[in-house]
């Protein structure tokens, strides 16, 4: 039996190769069940049992600067990880359940945070018209989708389009998951009393040009960033709504005057991360005609798609790539809600109007090019 160094090293190292973006070791009856979320789905990779278990958990503690004698209440940490040529920050969590403490380790910067809007899936077309509006020295630009839906890759993606050399840009983060050179990095600090609004403020007296929050989340942070694009900065977020056209009335909900959001939004990207067909699986594969029978009826009519659309697996053999989930890999889809500058605009009641592209739209377009498939679609809800 390998010692829990070399165990935690080993899995860890694992986890990284097959591109998981976390880590969770749960809590169960009489030990611990490792789990990998793998394009975003979970996958049982071993159990350890008691006690061993309990050796897992208060190394991961140690490791992550956590307090390991308290048990009963959650904590936070980090764990800056290397072996070899292997590096990467855990963002650590633990949690009081029914059986023990569950701990789930967030391996940042794992996926998409180095890639370009192209590499990320947004159609070329758009890019262009995106970064028209992007280049504004004013507003209020912000990406929104739910939890894990890759809004901080593009966040990253947008803010390197920008020209550094010539512009102050400034980031609040939490945490800062990839160093970018040129950005001034401030990473959030709320047990000292560093939060976005707080940081906010100081940053405003900092003669920056664009500011980047990573999360708007409160009525605070919400006003802050409202008024630094009102006064001529350039401001990108992140917001939780499922739809671009929905931004209006969170940002109105948390307690933000609709006047000022139709007076700074320039433009929405929404999102989601949606899981890539196995190229390996189809190559040299007879070609399956059903893959559209698990979808609802009403899918199919939405898709437009002819039945004799197929998607070629792997049906005989284990792919090596994928371990037979038929799937390698995530790409975005995108929703683009792009605002002409405000003398210019016709109608303000509403955004259907604006929208360059739907969820829907793009997402038909990968599953005729044979990228994805309809029920993967509709796993993260864009049908």
């Amino acid at each position: 039996m390998l010692p829990i160094e070399i165990a935690l090293d080993q899995w860890i190292e694992e986890a990284i190769k097959r591109r998981a973006s976390d880590i969770h070791f749960d809590a169960v009856e009489g030990g611990v069940c490792i789990r990998y979320r793998i394009d975003g789905l979970l996958q049982e990779e071993d159990r350890v049992l008691s006690p061993r278990a309990d050796q897992v958990i208060n190394r991961i503690k140690v490791e992550s600067n956590m307090d390991i004698g308290e048990k009963r209440l959650p904590q936070d940490g980090r764990w800056y990880w290397q072996r070899e040529a292997l590096t990467c920050l855990l963002r650590v969590s633990s949690l009081p359940s029914l059986y023990g403490e569950t701990i789930v380790c967030r391996i940042t910067g794992n996926e998409g945070a180095h890639k370009s809007l192209v590499e990320l899936g947004l159609p070329a077309p758009l890019v262009s018209d995106v970064l028209a509006v992007l280049h504004r020295s004013y507003g209020l630009f912000l990406v929104c989708g739910p939890t894990g839906s890759g809004k901080t890759a593009t966040l990253y993606a947008l803010l390197k389009t920008l020209p550094v050399e010539s512009e102050s840009i400034v980031s609040l983060e939490d945490p800062v998951e990839v160093s970018l050179k040129g950005v001034v990095q401030v990473p959030i600090q709320e047990r000292a009393g560093l939060t976005f609004g707080q940081g906010l403020r100081s940053i405003l007296r900092q003669d920056p040009d664009t500011i980047m929050v990573g999360e708007i989340r409160d009525r605070e942070t919400a006003q802050l960033a409202i008024q630094a694009a009102l006064t001529g900065h350039r401001v990108l977020s992140t917001i939780h709504t499922n739809r671009a056209e929905e931004v209006e009335d969170r940002l109105v909900n948390i307690g933000v005057d609709r006047y000022l959001v139709k007076a700074t939004l320039q433009g929405v990207l929404s999102q989601r991360l949606v899981r890539t067909s196995c190229s390996h699986c189809q190559q040299g594969q007879t070609n399956r005609v059903g893959s559209l029978s698990s979808v609802a009826e009403e899918n199919r009519h939405t898709l437009e798609l002819r039945q004799d659309v197929s998607v070629r697996i792997r049906e005989d053999t284990l792919c090596p790539y994928c371990h037979g989930s038929g799937y390698y890999g995530r790409t975005a889809v995108f929703e683009v809600l792009l605002l002409p500058e405000l003398g210019k605009r016709q109608d303000l009641g509403g955004y259907s109007s604006y929208i360059r592209q739907s969820l829907e739209e793009q997402g038909q377009q990968l599953v005729l090019q044979g990228r994805t498939r309809p029920e993967e679609l509709a796993r993260v809800g864009i049908f």
